[in-house]
């Protein structure tokens, strides 16, 4: 497995994994119930995912395994984690936690303290085994419940 930073050329890719992760891995969170899904997908389409990836304030990593894309994670400045997402073929190979440890390197570059998101039903027991804790009530997020968790970064 390798962590590299993502580029503008791998926007297609990264924007196909997302969607596949999100049908595939989330279901207990948009239930299949079509305006859950569409809300996120919509969230999360390519011109968006531009924006919020490639922006000056933020940094976003892609995991490779074989050449294949298996994962994707975006952070920015202010320490917001504002995505993290595995292919479903690569879901428990431990491609999120490499994707973590990219995103809190990038944390420390920056001089920060701390990391926080929101995570999703899904993930949120995920976040919780790499030290996150919980930092706040439940919050609805694209529609649907959403967890704001934070992380202290050590240093």
């Amino acid at each position: 497995m390798k962590i590299e930073e993502a580029t503008r050329e791998s926007l297609q890719e990264i924007s196909e994994l997302i969607k596949q992760s999100i049908v595939t891995l989330c279901q207990a969170d948009h239930q299949n119930k079509p305006e859950h899904l569409q809300a996120w997908l919509s969230a999360r389409a390519s011109d968006k995912l531009a924006h919020e990836l490639f922006g000056n304030n933020s940094r976003a990593f892609t995991c490779r395994h074989e050449g294949r894309l298996a994962g994707v994670v975006n952070i920015n400045t202010t320490g917001e984690m504002t995505l993290c997402y595995v292919h479903p073929a690569y879901s428990g190979r431990g491609v999120g936690r490499l994707l973590l440890q990219a995103a809190e390197e990038q944390a420390i570059k920056w001089g920060l303290k701390q990391i926080h998101l929101v995570s999703t039903r899904t993930a949120r027991e995920f976040y919780l085994s790499q030290g996150f804790e919980s930092n706040g009530e439940e919050i609805c997020h694209i529609g649907m419940p959403g967890y704001p968790l934070l992380k202290v970064i050590q240093t």
